[in-house]
């Protein structure tokens, strides 16, 4: 899950493996490991966007 850590909002659950979240260019991006995605997200609705599908088990993202 992806969770506001000041005010410990639930923003994103039941997600497949989440990982290296990071703000880039005022955006939130992270990873899914388990499905190869790399998805945007919309905070303000609670939802997100692959980005991009990658072949494999991904882990580790640098700006």
């Amino acid at each position: 899950m992806l969770i506001h850590v000041s005010s410990g909002e639930i923003i994103l659950g039941d997600l497949s493996m989440p990982h290296s979240p990071r703000i880039y260019d005022g955006k939130l991006y992270m990873l899914f490991s388990a499905t190869g995605e790399v998805v945007s997200v919309d905070t303000d609705r609670g939802t997100y966007e692959v980005v991009n599908n990658l072949n494999g088990f991904i882990r580790g993202m640098a700006k």
